[in-house]
């Protein structure tokens, strides 16, 4: 999976935000391994829906692995910034 990733310094951390293209968000696929909000590489484990919002703005909701018998819940809609710690 590739994508732009950029490091913002705030006050007493570093934050990195990840940007999506739609050809990226529209290949994603169960098995691939995705950036979740704690900046953890994590296996997608499904896929729940990908669509268009209202401005035309492509998404996918999926979920993702969180340790070894739990599951959360993601999504990324393209050209949306996603930080993470």
């Amino acid at each position: 999976m590739f994508y732009l990733c950029e490091t913002i310094k705030t006050k007493s951390f570093f934050m990195d935000s990840v940007t999506f293209s739609r050809e990226q968000i529209e290949n994603l696929q169960v098995g691939d391994f995705v950036e979740n909000c704690f900046g953890q590489m994590k296996m997608i484990t499904s896929i729940h829906h990908k669509g268009f919002d209202v401005n035309g703005n492509f998404f996918v909701c999926f979920y993702q692995q969180f340790g070894e018998t739990s599951q959360m819940s993601h999504s990324i809609k393209e050209d949306r910034k996603i930080n993470f710690v």
